[in-house]
């Protein structure tokens, strides 16, 4: 099997066509049996590139999140969401695809455009649960809790709500400790600004570990994780790695959180946009005991495995794939 990347970014109109024009050169080379696509991106060009190469090619398109072009409503910005809307109805009834979405919302979003048979809601891109496992010794919750942000620094994601609130938590008594894993995200408009990251890096009141490629550990060394997120995205990765390694969550009421967070069993839900409500649980969490804490997170790995198993997702996926036979030539 031979895998081909092709690289998102910043919308220059020569550069995409010839993206296509390659991609859909590659589909009539190798003439796959499957083309599995991620993101929306790379789903639209991947089932634009099939309408014009081999016939027998089923597209397997993981919309791991419709992102920033469906979460403005600017003019602008709807007219674009428009024309991508358009373009993957005339792509998908086309040529062989079956669509992946992550939550209900997204899913809901585009059932009025797209063949129902065609589209199938699988939670998430599932968890190892080997590598992200709870650390070998059992939490011992002496204060400070270590509190951690693990995601890009862009506005939806929460990072000025979680910011505020770790503010607000500590100004009513809290004893926590904030981390901030994380990178700009320049291509996003509400990325963190340099000004403000430069601010963040000396900012004695959390620690700023930029971005972090050992999760596991991070995670194994957090008490509680928060992501406030409100961006349109999938089931975020990130709470899929600390649920499996027993971190307590506080996020957001939002479709992509769904089944993450067992209200005040390993975790806490709250308005998008929230930080009040944040600082408030917060100091529910800071006031509780040992064992009550310990409980949470039990309940956080049992999430993991029995919703979020990389196995059962693979499973899910994978029956979408047609039978494999061997092509001649």
């Amino acid at each position: 099997m031979e895998t081909v990347a092709f690289p998102g970014g910043d919308l220059a109109l020569g550069r995409e066509i010839r993206s296509l024009w390659q991609l859909a050169r590659i589909i009539r080379h190798y003439r796959p049996t499957v083309v599995h696509l991620f993101t929306l991106k790379c789903v639209l060009y991947g089932t634009l590139a099939g309408t014009t190469s081999h016939a027998g090619t089923r597209y397997i398109g993981a919309i791991t999140g419709l992102g920033y072009l469906f979460s403005n409503n600017q003019p602008k910005t709807r007219l674009v969401r428009h024309a991508v809307v358009s373009a993957l109805m005339h792509a998908v009834r086309r040529v062989d695809t079956h669509l992946i979405f992550q939550n209900v919302l997204d899913y809901q979003e585009l059932e009025h455009a797209l063949p129902a048979h065609r589209m199938h809601l699988i939670r998430g891109s599932g968890v190892d649960l080997a590598k992200f496992e709870p650390p070998s010794r059992r939490r011992s919750y002496q204060k400070p809790l270590v509190v951690t942000y693990c995601g890009r620094l862009i506005a939806e994601k929460g990072i000025n709500d979680f910011l505020e609130a770790i503010e607000i938590a500590r100004e009513q008594g809290a004893t926590i400790e904030s981390r901030v894993a994380g990178a700009p995200f320049p291509g996003n408009p509400s990325s963190i600004s340099k000004q403000r990251l430069k601010t963040l890096e000396n900012d004695t009141k959390h620690r700023y570990l930029g971005h972090c490629d050992d999760t596991p550990t991070l995670f194994q060394t957090s008490d509680i994780v928060i992501l406030p997120t409100y961006y349109r995205e999938g089931t975020p990765k990130t709470l899929l790695e600390a649920l499996a390694t027993g971190c307590i969550i506080i996020t957001t009421n939002i479709s992509a959180c769904d089944d993450i967070v067992d209200e005040n069993e390993n975790g806490f839900r709250v308005d998008p946009r929230s930080p009040e409500q944040i600082a408030k649980h917060l100091l529910t969490l800071d006031a509780m005991s040992e064992n009550e804490l310990s409980a949470f997170a039990s309940h956080s790995r049992k999430i993991a495995e029995t919703r979020f198993a990389m196995s059962q997702v693979n499973q899910q996926t994978l029956a979408l794939y047609p039978a494999l036979t061997c092509r001649e030539g």
